[in-house]
């Protein structure tokens, strides 16, 4: 999910045991990166209530400040990470591992 993607959908089939995302080649810029999922049909990446904020293992909000990886306790249907502040200079390709 890089570029103009992130913020978009992207589906998830398979997930049968985590979902790791990883940030690579990342500036941020001062931007956090979100990572949200949604279990609705077709889901509408520009209306917050179709998403909801996946959290990590020990039940915090999983967002991305800097490159790097971590790994999701959920295991939605669809994915999207946001890019949220920044000064307009991000550019961060997000990388999803399905097992």
């Amino acid at each position: 999910i890089a570029g103009s993607l992130v913020g978009s959908a992207a589906p998830v089939s398979g997930a049968e045991v985590s979902l790791t995302f990883q940030a690579i080649g990342a500036t941020f810029g001062g931007a956090t990166l979100p990572l949200r999922g949604s279990n609705k049909p077709a889901p509408d990446p520009t209306v917050a209530a179709d998403w909801f904020t996946l959290t990590k293992a020990d039940g915090t909000a999983a967002t991305l400040t800097a490159a790097g990886g971590l790994s999701v306790s959920d295991l939605p249907l669809f994915v999207s990470p946001i890019i949220a502040g920044g000064g307009g200079t991000e550019n961060v390709t997000v990388r999803l591992v399905v097992r």
